[in-house]
């Protein structure tokens, strides 16, 4: 589900934008979240995600195992796609 709202300014100018409900997540290639490539700069754009159904961490030097991914969050994170 997709819903497009449209934002009202006090300036009288219009702000568009739009909220996704229970679509399935974007998935991320491998060879994007690798460490080399998260330490040149990928850590901004990207800090958890869920990779072979674990939720990981980056930290910096390295990718973190927290848990086994829950349904909540299949729904919030990527997931590599290998």
């Amino acid at each position: 589900m997709v819903a497009f709202v449209l934002h009202h300014r006090h300036d009288g100018g219009v702000r568009f934008s739009f909220r996704t409900g229970s679509l399935p997540m974007k998935t991320i290639p491998v060879s994007k979240v690798s460490n080399i490539r998260m330490a040149a700069g990928g850590e901004k754009r990207i800090t958890k995600l869920i990779d072979d159904g674990v939720l990981k961490e980056w930290v910096g030097i390295g990718w973190i195992v927290l848990r086994k991914a829950t349904a909540a969050d299949k729904k919030r994170y990527m997931r590599v796609a290998r």
